[in-house]
C-alpha cells in the first residue's frame, strides 16, 4: 500500500491501519509499511558466508564486509574461494575468515569484466583484502593473517624388545634406544624399562643419558644409582624405572637414549624398553 498525504476529513481505511501493524525494513520508502534504515546503516559490518566456495557481495551496503568460509575439517586438498559483486558503493574492504581449512586456499577476485586476480594464502590463515579502482580495473592489496603458531604435537612411540647387558666399569655409554627423529621445537620423552639386577653386586653407578646424535652432544644425564644400590646379586629382581626427559632442539635432530653401569664385577640387563611422548614444533 502506497503512502498518501491525509487532509482533514479524509477517511483512514482499515487496510491502512492494518498495514501500520506490519512494519518492515524490507518495504520501500514509498510504502506505508516501510521503515527508514537506522542512522549510519551504511557503516555497519555485514557478514556473508560462502556457498560451494563462492560468495557475491553485491548486496553489501557498507564499505566493509566479513566473509566466512567453512571448509572441510578433514580434507587437505587446496580450495578456491571466488568473490564477486565488488564495486560501486559496496564493500571495498573484505576480511576473509577461513574455518576448518588447514589446506592452502586460493582467493579469486574480479579485476575487470574479463580478468581476475588470484591470491594464495596458507592453510588455516585468514586475509584482509582491499581494493581501489584505477584505469577501469580493480587493484587489490592483501594482508595475510596467519594463524598463531599453535604448537603441533607429533607422537613418538618406539617399543624395543631387545635386552641389553651393561658390564662393569665400562667407561662408555651404550645406546639403548637410537634414531629418535624430531624436528625443531620442544621434545617430551618418557623412557620406560626394566632393570634385571641378577648379576649386580654391591651397588654401583647407573646413569641414563639423553644424547643428540646430530650435534654429538649430551643433552642430560640422570644418575639412577639409588634405585639399584642394595640389591643382592642372584635375586633375579626386575626393577621398573621410568625417566622423563623434556628438552628443546634448535633444528631437526636424531636423538638417542644411552646408559652406563659401573659396578664391582657385576652387570645389569635392561629389558622391556619403551619410549613414548611427543615433539612439538614451534616453526
Amino acid at each position: 500500500m502506497l503512502k498518501k498525504d491525509f487532509k482533514t476529513g479524509d477517511i483512514i481505511t482499515p487496510e491502512f491501519l492494518n498495514a501500520l501493524q506490519n512494519l518492515s525494513f524490507e518495504k520501500g520508502e514509498d510504502e506505508v509499511e516501510g521503515l527508514p534504515l537506522p542512522p549510519k546503516y551504511g557503516e555497519k559490518v555485514q557478514v556473508f558466508r560462502t556457498e560451494q566456495g563462492a560468495v557475491n557481495l553485491s548486496s553489501a551496503s557498507s564499505g566493509f564486509a566479513i566473509v566466512e568460509h567453512y571448509g572441510s575439517p578433514t580434507s587437505f586438498q587446496p580450495e578456491t574461494i571466488t568473490i564477486d559483486g565488488i564495486g560501486g558503493n559496496g564493500a571495498c574492504t573484505i576480511l576473509l575468515v577461513t574455518r576448518g581449512t588447514d589446506y592452502p586456499v586460493t582467493v579469486s577476485l574480479p579485476q575487470t569484466s574479463s580478468s581476475r586476480k588470484e591470491i594464495s594464502i596458507k592453510g588455516g590463515s585468514s586475509v584482509l583484502l582491499t581494493e581501489f579502482s584505477y584505469g577501469g580495473a580493480l587493484v587489490w592489496k592483501y594482508y595475510e593473517l596467519e594463524t598463531s603458531p599453535n604448537p603441533s604435537p607429533h607422537s613418538i612411540n618406539l617399543p624395543y624388545s631387545t635386552s641389553i647387558t651393561l658390564g662393569s666399569y665400562d667407561p662408555n655409554f651404550s645406546d639403548i634406544v637410537s634414531d629418535i627423529k624430531v624436528k625443531k621445537g620442544l621434545v617430551d620423552l618418557t623412557f620406560d624399562f626394566m632393570v634385571d639386577t641378577s648379576n649386580q653386586s654391591f651397588g654401583g653407578t647407573f646413569r641414563v643419558q639423553l644424547y643428540n646424535k646430530s650435534t654429538n652432544a649430551e643433552i642430560e644425564t640422570r644418575d639412577m644409582s639409588n634405585h639399584l644400590n642394595g640389591m643382592a646379586p642372584g635375586s633375579s629382581s626386575l626393577v621398573p624405572m621410568s625417566i622423563r626427559f623434556v628438552t628443546s632442539v634448535d633444528n631437526a635432530s636424531n636423538l638417542s637414549i644411552k646408559a652406563r653401569f659401573s659396578s664391582q664385577g657385576g652387570s645389569v640387563a635392561i629389558k622391556y624398553v619403551n619410549v613414548s611422548g611427543v615433539w612439538i614444533t614451534n616453526s
